[in-house]
């Protein structure tokens, strides 16, 4: 599956290392990409629909974004 533009290379670890920083803070699109890179990595294959079908609020799109949180550590 090809990646959007803008999750191409590691997103998750740009942001983690800013993170880890202890001087930013993400921003709901830095969590919503890093929901995205997982969800298509890990699920997007499997349930046969691409991130942006998912509908906001729906318990796939509110596990992705709860684990995009846990993972950014908001």
């Amino acid at each position: 599956m090809k990646h959007e533009p803008h999750l191409r290379g590691s997103v998750f670890h740009r942001l983690l290392r800013a993170r880890l920083s202890e001087t930013y803070h993400p921003t709901q699109a830095d969590i919503e990409a890093v929901a995205c890179k997982i969800w298509q990595d890990g699920f997007s294959s499997m349930e046969g629909r691409p991130w942006h079908d998912l509908v906001p609020g729906s318990d796939d799109h509110c596990r992705m974004i709860g684990a995009a949180r846990m993972a950014l550590g908001v």
